[in-house]
């Protein structure tokens, strides 16, 4: 298959542009290999891990400050996602993205002192740290994907829109790579973090700046200088940015965008709804609460592998899939994958529900202890030998031993369909949906929303299992994606091949028959 050379340009704007989400990958992820050295370790009463007496701090936080650390990314990703929604019109999208860098490095900084100023006891530097690496990471959800629906074509926008997450899920995997057999210390592993970061302002400089934010700044030949670089070529960008100056007067001449419009306005109010049911079936699929804790879970879940590799290959996997899901995209369309991700999440979540509740309520523990791998972070109940659950428990531990296969098979298919539709495609499809002249602020917004529900999940998963037990925990997050699919199923229409106007036009004509039918009643 020949490849088409005119694209390279865009591919490469688009790869800049995407090294935000392998920023955001480490960020994510930053806490996998780290938490095991500074929480919850030096616990010799530790029935499942008595070795991890490893702690490099003289005092280990609590898993209660385990969590704010994991968790407060979400504070600073959810005002980053603010701040970058104003940026993004006032300097750019170009200069938004190197903006975002500034505090992400400040952020690194911080969580560096601690790995080698060994005398810090409390954990306020790390809360720091982390509330500045998210505000330097979360922005790159709303101002990437825009940057590159913006500088793509049409015909390749669906597989190039999942390059986002595809960088994201690699630095996850490269972080976790790292914490094999615990081989690079976790103050190295900080300061590798701060490369990206670096290269990233470096890539994204020589890059051309949005076509369509320099004709609404009336900078036309920016715009054309930017759209021939972008081609490859000076064939066709004359119509092309006389379509760009078309949609922007179209803008223009349209009653000035407000957030207020946005929930008022159905052209804006329901492309909203169908892009926030999207970031709510991801975040309540746990997506953060597994993989920012990816090796704390192996570690407790008493793997015979080693705790760092098995994280490693989880997250390999993932970037496999997500890899299957940009070549798909475009072939299939985002709502057949969409769906096919929510329901294999939605059962793999109801199957490791069923294992938990059996291992809740069996009547005795035999001699050979399971020990299913551990997911949300939960904790299982240290149980003796012989240990009576109480007069009601009747279920045979024979049972559990017969299908002690299915929480691993279960958290395959977890990340399996959770890579190909729930995490690449709502980044994707937020900047297809929205008119162009409500994508930042809607864009904005709904980032916000993500990284909210980011910090919910992460912070509070345990309370979640603590009040519902383990097997609860799970039922919950599954019913939540279960309600989720329906709704896309119902609602969300495809964007495959739309441009933004065209996905506006598809609303607007929805609202007049709304309007008709109203009128014949």
């Amino acid at each position: 298959m020949m490849v088409d050379m005119s694209k390279i340009p865009q591919v490469l704007a688009s790869l800049a542009a995407t090294m935000g989400g392998f920023s955001l990958g480490i960020v994510l992820a930053w806490t996998s290999p780290v938490l095991p050295f500074i929480s919850d370790c030096n616990d010799e009463s530790s029935k499942y891990n008595p070795n991890l007496n490893n702690c490099t701090l003289p005092k280990a936080f609590t898993k209660e400050e385990g969590s704010w650390i994991s968790s407060l990314f979400g504070i600073g990703a959810l005002f980053s996602c603010a701040i970058s929604g104003i940026l993004m019109s006032k300097i750019g999208r170009k200069w938004t993205l190197i903006t975002l860098n500034g505090p992400l490095l400040l952020g690194w900084i911080c969580l560096l002192i601690p790995a080698y100023k060994t005398d810090i006891t409390t954990p306020n530097l790390f809360y720091v740290g982390r509330i500045l690496t998210g505000l330097g990471t979360g922005g790159f959800a709303t101002v990437g994907p825009v940057y590159i629906s913006e500088v793509t074509e049409t015909s390749i926008r669906g597989s190039i829109g999942t390059f986002f997450q595809l960088m994201m899920v690699t630095g996850i995997a490269v972080i976790n790579g790292l914490g094999i057999k615990n081989a690079v210390h976790w103050g190295t592993i900080t300061i590798l973090c701060t490369i990206p970061a670096i290269l990233t302002i470096l890539a994204i400089v020589f890059m051309p700046e949005s076509p369509f934010y320099l004709v609404g700044k009336n900078r036309e030949e920016d715009a054309l200088k930017s759209l021939i670089w972008l081609r490859g070529s000076t064939s066709n960008v004359y119509s092309e940015l006389e379509d760009l100056k078309k949609s922007y007067k179209k803008q223009r001449e349209s009653p000035s965008f407000s957030y207020a419009k946005l929930f008022t306005d159905g052209i804006y109010f329901k492309p909203f709804i169908v892009v926030l049911a999207l970031m709510f079936n991801q975040q309540f699929s746990g997506i953060n609460a597994v993989y920012m804790n990816l090796k704390p879970i192996f570690l407790k879940a008493g793997s015979q592998i080693d705790a760092g590799l098995s994280a490693f290959i989880i997250s390999l996997v993932r970037v496999a899939v997500t890899l299957v899901a940009a070549i798909c995209v475009d072939k299939f369309g985002r709502k057949p994958l969409l769906l096919l991700s929510g329901l294999g999440t939605c059962l793999s979540l109801f199957a490791l529900g069923v294992f938990f509740f059996l291992d809740e309520n069996k009547n005795y523990v035999s001699d050979a202890d399971i020990q299913p791998p551990l997911i949300f972070n939960q904790v299982i109940n240290e149980t003796l030998v012989d240990e009576k659950y109480g007069p009601d428990s009747n279920i045979d531990p024979q049972i559990l031993q017969n299908i002690n296969w299915l929480p691993m098979a279960s958290l395959a298919v977890y990340t399996i369909t959770l890579s190909l539709g729930l995490g690449p495609l709502p980044f994707l499809i937020m900047a297809e949906i929205f008119p162009q002249e409500a994508k930042d602020k809607a864009s904005s917004l709904v980032t916000v929303c993500q990284w909210s529900m980011a910090f919910v999940t992460t912070k509070f998963i345990t309370n979640i299992n603590d009040a519902f037990n383990v097997s609860g925990g799970y039922f919950f997050f599954g019913s939540m994606l279960l309600i989720g699919t329906v709704f896309i199923i119902a609602y969300a229409p495809e964007t495959k091949g739309k441009t933004n106007e065209e996905m506006k036009e598809m609303f607007l004509h929805q609202r007049r028959i709304n309007h008709k039918i109203i009128n014949l009643k």
